[in-house]
């Protein structure tokens, strides 16, 4: 037996020794994404032997996710919103950066009153690592100082089954068009799932719309089409927001 070998079992048991430490009552909450994170988390839940009840909340997510999660996890509960994202754009207005309400909306609020069971990692940016501990009493965090070969060799190791995408060279998975990815990435899920970005396009218009019947200007853009032009292409390279997007929507939903 090798080091990184050794090196795992002991992350293995550390987070095992976690989960059963603090497993509420009523069992966590756990969040299913899809990834191959929550895949971990998943398989680390059923060693531990702790009860889980799992939910994956619908955003828009690539195809090939939602059905790796209902021919691989059937027993994860599918929420699906109330009001889809691209209905949110109208009155919220285009996601970017700085006002990510979407991700409040989709991923940040469910739970509450649970412990929640997140596959939340140190190496996937210097903000999580800053802001999340493994436990704080309302969420674990089992594999948060895991790196990403860490969760392959797990994955591999335990013959735990994953999204084919990553297959085909996809690092992470999420929302279809995500403001936040490069825009390599996006340019590459566009190309991939073309029907998303038209629904992305149709939003801005829609946004635009809005705007307009509202005080007649959509500044700093002249036109509803270089709004879009700004948001899928330049929204990277600019630290101009989306004018009126939606700030009180956007704190109800963090609060």
């Amino acid at each position: 037996m090798n080091q990184t070998t050794l090196f795992l079992d002991d992350l293995t048991a550390n987070a095992i020794a976690l989960l059963r430490e603090h497993e509420p009552p009523e069992g966590y909450y756990g969040g299913f994404s899809g990834g191959k994170d929550s895949c971990v988390i998943k398989e680390l839940a059923r060693l531990a032997g702790v009860r889980v009840e799992w939910h994956y909340h619908m955003g828009i997510d690539p195809p090939e996710v939602v059905r790796f999660i209902r021919t691989a996890h059937p027993d994860v509960i599918i929420d699906r919103p109330k009001v889809h994202i691209f209905q949110r754009t109208r009155t919220n207005g285009m996601p970017w950066r700085a006002m990510r309400w979407c991700c409040a909306l989709i991923k940040e609020k469910h739970g509450a009153g649970r412990v929640r069971l997140l596959g939340v990692r140190a190496a996937e940016s210097p903000r999580r690592a800053q802001s999340w501990t493994e436990f704080d009493g309302n969420s674990i965090a089992p594999i948060l100082s895991w790196s990403d070969d860490d969760v392959w060799s797990f994955i591999r190791g335990h013959g735990v089954p994953y999204c084919g995408l990553y297959d085909e060279g996809f690092a992470r998975l999420g929302c279809v068009g995500c403001p936040l990815a490069g825009q390599a990435s996006r340019d590459r899920d566009f190309a991939r799932w073309p029907r998303f970005e038209r629904a992305w396009r149709r939003a801005c218009m829609e946004r635009a719309a809005y705007l307009l019947g509202k005080d007649g200007s959509i500044k700093p853009w002249d036109t509803p089409e270089e709004m879009w032009q700004w948001w899928r292409y330049k929204i990277g390279e600019s630290a101009q927001p989306e004018p009126q997007c939606g700030e009180q929507e956007v704190m109800r939903f963090q609060q």
